[in-house]
């Protein structure tokens, strides 16, 4: 990768790394750089690059458009009697709902980015426009870890707060069984994900409502018309989550040939979603 102008190579460009933080409201996308300058020869030439156009390629290898990256400081390469060397980035901001698509793209698979950079080279002869591409492959460990530093947990949930503080009360002590659920939808193990929801349901449960057999309980009362009808709110609450429990129960069972049922990304998001959301919701006494 070289800035050229007018075919004279003014310097090589080099890829260093993808990181990403939060800002208000939004995020941002760092793309850092490895610029070597080439020493200047029978005449000093310069470049100022403007912007760069962001494409991301995800599991369906089918380039999205992302926007426009800008450069951190004024990117200007310039020539000079010695080589030299600088490192610039150029940011992208990103908001929630377009974080979020890059993780309905990326799926199980890696994450390649792709920036078109345009600008405009100086020589003798006055102006000339510089192009040049570079390209950034993010392993999907990395854009996890990424995620995490970011405090990007949310986006992976439709944008429900996870309910788990540090905290030293019991709900801190069975979050982390919806942490090992996280961790396991993030890698691409959907069904790892659901059972793991369902080992957070049933202790959950047996704390909230202080009782063994919860669930069966709260499912019995839907199974006739006039116990429905004189549920209360409270009732009708614990039967979403006897619902839930009842719905993740083949992934956390196992058939007579040693096998589970397969639960998909939509299914397992389904499901995080809303046990995030009907945990993160205050508790009414």
């Amino acid at each position: 990768m070289s800035l050229c102008v007018n075919s004279v190579i003014v310097a090589e460009v080099a890829t260093q790394n993808v990181t990403l933080q939060p800002i208000l409201g939004a995020y941002e996308l760092g793309f850092g750089l490895a610029v070597s300058i080439h020493q200047a020869r029978e005449r000093a030439y310069e470049v100022s690059l403007r912007n760069a156009r962001v494409t991301v390629t995800g599991a369906n290898n089918e380039p999205q458009v992302l926007g426009w990256a800008w450069p951190e400081r004024t990117f200007s390469v310039r020539q000079k009697d010695s080589s030299s060397r600088n490192t610039p980035q150029f940011l992208l901001t990103l908001q929630p709902a377009q974080l979020k698509g890059i993780e309905e793209l990326r799926g199980i698979s890696d994450l390649k980015f792709e920036l078109h950079a345009n600008g405009i080279g100086y020589d003798q002869n006055g102006e000339a426009p510089v192009e040049d591409t570079w390209q950034f492959v993010v392993p999907r460990s990395k854009w996890i870890e990424q995620l995490g530093r970011a405090n990007a947990r949310d986006i992976l949930l439709l944008e429900v707060p996870l309910p788990f503080p540090d905290a030293a009360d019991e709900t801190a002590k069975i979050g982390h069984i919806f942490k090992n659920a996280e961790e396991q939808f993030r890698g691409g193990n959907y069904t790892g994900a659901v059972a793991e929801i369902r080992k957070f349901v049933e202790a959950l449960g047996k704390w909230r409502f202080e009782q063994e057999h919860w669930a069966g309980k709260s499912l019995s009362q839907l199974a006739t018309k006039n116990e429905r009808e004189a549920m209360s709110k409270h009732e009708r609450e614990t039967a979403l989550w006897a619902t839930i429990r009842h719905y993740t129960h083949p992934a956390h069972h196992v058939d007579s040939d040693g096998s589970t049922s397969e639960f998909s990304r939509s299914e397992a998001k389904l499901i995080l979603t809303l046990v995030a959301a009907l945990f993160a919701r205050p508790q009414e006494h």
